[in-house]
């Protein structure tokens, strides 16, 4: 009876051993080591700011290159920050945050000349297909805001280490009760009358090319 109990006992523990070790590892996010985000303002939103007489110039180490093909375009490669406390990215639930290095300046050249700033930008994902960029707006101590969000559908891709998430199409966001929209922000800031900024326009095509640890 004795013998029989302890091999009951010995397959339930073995069983459970199974049990135990078949549940799959939590998932954990990896830090990124490198990377660099590049950002598009196409010829539709340089239209609508340059009609406003607004213009754009880049905060360092973010460098700005003006694309005359097809239209003008703005384009920024912002580097994504990973130092020890920096960028992370967890593959298979296709979350994470991506902080940057530099920023992008804009000025009402016909107004004082009006002038704010988007530094600190960080891109916080939350899916495969949602994405928030927020960025401290102004001069310091400059306020945090979520300045535009996407729910498109980007193309993303994984080649040993290195990650890409190619086409965000970061749109400005409206203004809520409590929060004050992308757009709001650049009107008031520059000195634009009300609705004049789009949040229709995709803002920023974005794209992501990092490596992971």
């Amino acid at each position: 009876m004795r013998s029989r109990s302890r091999s009951i006992l010995f397959v339930l523990v073995a069983a459970l051993a199974l049990f135990i070790f078949a549940v799959p590892a939590q998932a954990a996010s990896v830090k990124v080591v490198k990377g660099n985000t590049q950002m598009n303002m196409d010829k539709n939103v340089v239209k609508n700011l340059v009609g406003q007489n607004v213009v754009v110039d880049d905060i360092s180490p973010a460098t700005l290159t003006v694309n005359w093909t097809s239209g003008i375009n703005w384009f920024f490669n912002v580097p994504i920050y990973a130092g020890t406390s920096g960028s992370t990215y967890d593959w298979s639930t296709k979350t994470g945050t991506f902080y940057h290095s530099g920023g992008i300046r804009f000025a009402n050249v016909f107004v004082g000349p009006q002038q704010t700033r988007f530094q600190g930008l960080r891109i916080i994902a939350t899916g495969a297909n949602s994405y928030a960029l927020s960025a401290a707006v102004g001069t310091s101590p400059a306020p945090r805001l979520t300045v535009a969000t996407s729910t498109s559908k980007p193309r993303i891709t994984k080649s040993g280490k290195r990650v890409s998430i190619e086409g965000i199409q970061f749109k400005l966001t409206p203004n809520t009760t409590l929060v004050p929209g992308g757009a709001a922000v650049l009107e008031s800031a520059l000195g634009l009358k009300v609705g004049t900024v789009s949040t229709s326009l995709v803002f920023f095509d974005t794209d992501l090319f990092f490596t992971l640890k």
